[in-house]
Order: C-alpha cells, then structure tokens, then sequence
C-alpha cells in the first residue's frame, strides 16, 4: 500500500513525513516517528487510524477480552480503600491513552458499586479520532484532558492512574554500537523513496549514557537499540504533581537485559490492517500505520523511582491478571482471547505490569 497523495502535494507520502520531519532530505528516526504518528495533517493517531481491534490496523490486550479491564477495576479499587478510604469517598481514576475507550469501558462497568458511584473518570488524549471514538463508548461517563498535568490538577494530585498501551507508541531514538562509537538512525529520501542512513550519535544519544541502561551495556557490533526521552520526559512532565496515589504500566517489554535477545535490528515495527512492516515498507507507509517499540523497563522502574515513586510489583501481564481476576484459568480453558492474554507463548509473557505507588 503507497501513501494517498494530497490534491495540493503530490509528493509521495513517506518523502511528505520526512520533509516535515527534518530538513526537507533527512530526519532523525526519533523525529520521523513523532511526526509520522502524531503530527496534525500527517499523524496516524491525529488523521488516519482506522480502529483498534479485528478490523483495525492492531489489536490490543484491552480489545481481545475483557479480563484485563476486570483486573484494572480490581486492582484501581483495592488501592482505592488503601488510598484514599472505602464507602462513599469521592475518587479519581485516570487513564492515559484510552485508544477507543474499550478498555475504560470495561473498567468502569467492573468496578464494585460503591467504588463506581464515587469515582471520577478522567482520560488523556490528544488525538481528535480516539476521542471521538472514546465519546461514542462513554458519553458523560468521563473527562477529558490533554496533558496528566492537566488531569492531575483537577483532582489536586491525588488518582489512581492507569496506562495500557501507551508507552510504546512514544517516539524512540534507534542507535547501533558499530566500530566503538555509537551511531544513530536517520530516514533520508530522494523525493521518490525513503531508505535508512546512520550518522554519528549526537548530543543527548551516547553522551547521556547514564540516563539510558541500553547504552551502558555490551552489545555485538551493529545491535540496534532503542532510548525513549519522549518516555522520560512524560515521567517528568507529570510525576511533580502527582502527590498521591498509585500508577499502573501495562505494555509489551522487558528489563533492558532481555528486551533484544534475538533482536539485532531492535524492536521497532509498523502495522497496518494487522500487516506487520519493517523497513521500506514502514517508511513509505508512514502516516497510514501505527510504529511502535517494546518498553524498556529498566529505565522506566529508575525514571518512576527517581521522581519519587515506589515500585509495588513488576510482573508478567498474566500474572498480573491471576492475582486479580477470579477463576481466570477455568475460563481460559473455554476463551481462547483469554488463553492467549496468559499463554507463555502468547501476551502472557510478551506484555509486562509496572506498578509504582506515592503516599502509602
């Protein structure tokens, strides 16, 4: 599938991103991705997502059953008494990301009674599509917010806060160890193709090591690697004005340790109508599909811990969803979605729950 061309530009599409991008020949991944999902005109997540789900470019965990909206409710409502008290004590939940709002749907119908007449939804979205798409599942049932700072002072700092599916779609810098130095991914294109370019690292790669377990590692030459300062900088945009509550991170990932064994190219993968792409395909297609890297949660566990957060338990998703959700084996036996969000094989393993909690 090639880009679709505008009435006024008939520049192909990839070029169009990497123009907007950088300086009209060449970006910087990191950039190219930022624009390639979320800029106005271009973005897939501001013009051009279609759906989450079957019919949609991907799924996610929240999409394929509704067990993973059960455990949330759980455990949003044990750390709730925990918290801030039982009974008739007004709450706020927020989710950041909601995609279509399957997920705080769920959720919300979950909850236990009390627990649902009291609480406050708040939801973080800059995207105009998902939002509407959100609406049409909620309607009043919630909020809506921009930014976490935003949210969060709503509530005064005080909330229960969730995110599925988030982090991964952050913007990453791609850098490759090769002859003792590090260097960095660019997209470059000629006005008809895109194809990749690596120049050496500049500041904020390789000089800011420390801030980055993946660049204190040994890597075989020409691993690929991803850091995430959009990841970084979303932690420290918010976490000085959460005071108290609990955080919830649900994501595909791993400790930095095992996120790129068997991986010497890295992570980062587009998709498109359930289409995996890579490479050529990825960039002459940007703006039409969703791109996408695994967490690193090593950094993610030390920015969280660094801002003052303690973290609860790091686990396998499944895990996660045995310790909430009552019977949850026997009805895999029956649900094969449900067999797949805890099979080793399947999302069992591959996605991750962070939990990191201020004020207990």
């Amino acid at each position: 599938m090639m880009g679709a061309m505008e009435p006024s530009d008939r520049t192909p599409r990839g070029a169009r991103v990497v123009r907007q991008a950088g300086d009209g020949r060449a970006a910087r991944f990191e950039d190219w991705m930022r624009v390639a999902l979320y800029d106005p005109e271009l973005g897939y997540y501001a013009r051009n997502v279609r759906s989450v789900g079957p019919r949609g470019d991907f799924s996610t965990a929240a999409t394929l059953h509704p067990a993973l909206g059960e455990a949330v409710a759980a455990w949003a409502s044990a750390r709730r008494k925990e918290l801030f008290g039982g009974g008739l004590v007004p709450w706020t939940l927020i989710e950041a990301g909601p995609g279509t709002g399957e997920l705080a749907r769920t959720v919300l119908d979950a909850l236990p009674l009390l627990a649902r007449r009291t609480v406050t939804l708040r939801l973080v979205e800059t995207s105009p599509v998902l939002r509407e798409a959100q609406r049409a599942r909620l309607g009043d049932r919630a909020t809506w917010h921009v930014t976490m700072g935003d949210a969060l002072a709503a509530c005064e700092g005080r909330a229960i806060v969730y995110a599925s599916e988030l982090l991964d779609a952050l913007p990453v810098r791609v850098l490759r160890r090769r002859g003792g130095k590090w260097e960095e991914l660019w997209i470059s294109s000629n006005g008809a193709e895109c194809r990749e370019e690596w120049r050496p690292a500049s500041s904020g790669g390789a000089e800011s090591s420390g801030a980055f377990s993946a660049l204190s590692r040994s890597w075989p030459e020409g691993q690929r690697v991803e850091i995430a300062p959009a990841v970084r900088a979303w932690f420290h945009s918010w976490e000085s004005s959460f005071l108290r509550g609990a955080l919830l991170i649900l994501d595909y990932g791993d400790s930095v340790d095992a996120l790129y064994e068997r991986r010497p190219r890295g992570t980062v993968r587009g998709y498109a109508h359930h289409q995996r792409l890579e490479g050529a395909a990825l960039y002459a297609n940007a703006g039409f599909a969703d791109v996408t890297a695994d967490v690193n949660f090593t950094d993610v566990i030390a920015w969280g811990e660094g801002q003052g957060l303690t973290t609860a338990r790091f686990e396998r998703q499944s895990d996660f969803l045995r310790r909430f959700v009552p019977s949850v084996e026997t009805r895999a036996v029956s649900e094969p979605a449900l067999a797949f969000l805890l099979g080793p094989l399947g999302a069992g393993a591959a996605f991750k729950a962070l939990e990191q909690v201020r004020g207990v």
